[in-house]
């Protein structure tokens, strides 16, 4: 007896074979593909885009042109020269025109040397820098602890020194240490110490030295003249020498038995005698 075919409802079921769905496939295959060449393409550029910019001689700067000559236009120029030759995360050359950070190299040159009060460096396109500068003038003198400092107008450190050759100089009965980045005084106290000094010139009295104790608000002047100037920082500078002015002219020839005088007080000068 004959048995009955079975077939598969696989084979049961016919299937459609459509040729635009394979040719989709493709195409989706071939797109992604080329999406990635393009982004490898367009990595590859940036890298060299970015190599020949920032190693183009045409862009390295070679010219610096220091404007302001003065006792330090060689160590400027040597701490730029020295700056340049370095890199900027390990591959940026800092000598290219994009790469340099002018206001890293400002600060770079005034840390080195405290006498440069201002700096001010332009890059020039495409391979040339300009540098101009101001430097701190000495004020007076400070003594603390055995050592000499000059400082400038602003009441800094400008620098040690062995003498006060042309300056006149304080003396600080504390012997507080000194530290190059913080202010000793405020600018007012070398304004009111150069103002006592330029006064006492008129009345014929030489300074020795000034001296500050607890505070900067009282100085001591100790003079050639053999007596001692008490003053008050806070106080008119005009007041107190018209007041040592009439104690001077009042004293007369006892002015060499002088001890001090006291010119803090309001209205009057208190003295003392040897």
């Amino acid at each position: 007896m004959r048995r009955r075919r079975i077939y598969s409802s696989r084979l049961n079921s016919p299937r459609i074979l459509d040729s635009r769905k394979k040719h989709k496939r493709n195409k989706g295959k071939f797109v992604n593909s080329f999406k990635k060449l393009v982004k490898i393409l367009v990595i590859l550029a940036a890298i060299f885009g970015v190599s020949f910019i920032f190693n183009n001689k045409y862009l390295k700067i070679n010219n610096v042109d220091i404007k302001t000559k003065n006792d330090f236009s060689e160590r400027i120029q040597k701490i730029i020269d020295s700056e340049l030759q370095k890199n900027k995360l390990y591959i940026l050359p800092n000598s290219n025109f994009i790469v340099l950070n002018t206001n890293s190299l400002e600060k770079n040159v005034k840390d080195d040397i405290p006498e440069i009060k201002t700096i001010k460096i332009q890059k020039k396109f495409p391979n040339r820098i300009e540098v101009e500068n101001t430097l701190h003038e000495a004020t007076i003198g400070w003594e603390t602890q055995e050592k000499k400092y000059l400082l400038n107008e602003e009441g800094y450190i400008l620098k040690e020194t062995e003498g006060f050759d042309g300056f006149i100089f304080v003396k600080d009965a504390t012997n507080l240490p000194l530290s190059k980045d913080k202010q000793v005084v405020y600018p007012n106290f070398i304004t009111f110490s150069k103002q006592i000094n330029d006064k006492l010139n008129v009345l014929s009295i030489k300074i020795q030295f000034l001296e500050i104790k607890e505070t900067t608000f009282m100085i001591d002047c100790y003079t050639a003249n053999g007596f001692k100037i008490i003053f008050n920082t806070t106080k008119s500078i005009e007041d107190q020498i018209s007041k040592l002015t009439e104690a001077i002219n009042f004293l007369g020839n006892d002015t060499n038995k002088l001890d001090y005088i006291d010119v803090t007080v309001k209205n009057k000068a208190i003295y003392k005698l040897k």
